[in-house]
């Protein structure tokens, strides 16, 4: 079994700049907050099997409550599982995301197989889902978007 947290820890110096129109030559400046950010995450292995998740916040990090209305909550967390049988590996894994009060939804299936050192081919399929509205402003309706994506490559590594 594997654990790990990461944190970093940042002090904002710059300020962000809200303008009324393009040619606003005087425009709104915001202090942002602070970069703070932690991430928690574990992986299991039993015998051809390893499973993980993880979960981790970016909080309030370079974020300012006057221009991003739709709020300051941010997080996201993975899990998933692989299976290894000689040179071929299977994984599934789950990642969600919430920022802004929009959400991400990701399912990916992976498919590998080691041809020769160095040399693996694989095919990976996405489904996702996109739930949300603009950061900035928050009076759009909500929309939702759903997708797949199909990928076949050769990994090389020399």
């Amino acid at each position: 079994m594997k654990l790990t947290t990461t944190g970093e820890y940042g002090k904002s110096v710059g300020k962000i700049k809200k303008f009324a129109s393009k040619n606003d030559k005087k425009p709104q400046e915001y202090k942002l907050h602070n970069l703070g950010t932690y991430n928690i995450g574990a992986e299991l292995k039993v015998n051809n099997f390893k499973y993980n998740a993880c979960y981790g916040s970016f909080e309030k990090s370079f974020f300012n409550k006057e221009l991003h209305k739709a709020g300051l909550k941010t997080h996201y967390y993975n899990a998933g599982a692989a299976y290894k049988y000689n040179a071929t590996t299977i994984t599934l894994s789950y990642f969600g995301s919430a920022q802004f009060k929009n959400k991400v939804d990701s399912v990916k299936l992976n498919i590998s197989h080691l041809l020769a050192p160095g040399l693996k081919p694989y095919v990976e399929l996405h489904n996702y889902t996109l739930k949300g509205k603009p950061e900035f402003y928050s009076e759009l309706k909500s929309r939702k978007v759903k997708g797949a994506v199909a990928l076949i490559g050769i990994k090389l590594t020399i």
